[in-house]
């Protein structure tokens, strides 16, 4: 299934700064995404040209394993992720769902 924000290079470009701005600003952006058969919301950490670095709520429970999206572990500490993982971008947009900008403080 095509995620909202992956039909088109115009919306990717759009997401893709909106969420840098964003990330400079110091703001994290929270992002609902497929997994699985539902949903799954994460924070949005930091990007580059290859990879969307989130971060999952369930914490040291993420392992990168079983169900949901492709994904690696992000943290450099064995055994504990801290719930930081990492999604391929083109992976990413096929599962993103919807996102929200932080508002301006």
């Amino acid at each position: 299934e095509t995620g909202l924000i992956a039909d088109n290079t115009l919306n990717r470009n759009l997401f893709e700064q909106q969420v840098t701005e964003a990330l400079n600003n110091g703001n994290p952006v929270p992002a609902g995404i497929q997994w699985g058969s539902g949903g799954h919301a994460l924070l949005i950490e930091n990007m580059d040209d290859e990879y969307v670095y989130l971060r999952n709520p369930w914490g040291d429970q993420e392992d990168a394993s079983g169900g949901g999206p492709p994904r690696e572990l992000a943290s450099t500490a064995p055994g504990l992720s801290g719930g930081h993982i990492k999604i391929k971008k083109e992976d990413f947009f096929n599962i993103l769902k919807e996102y929200i900008i932080p508002a301006e403080q």
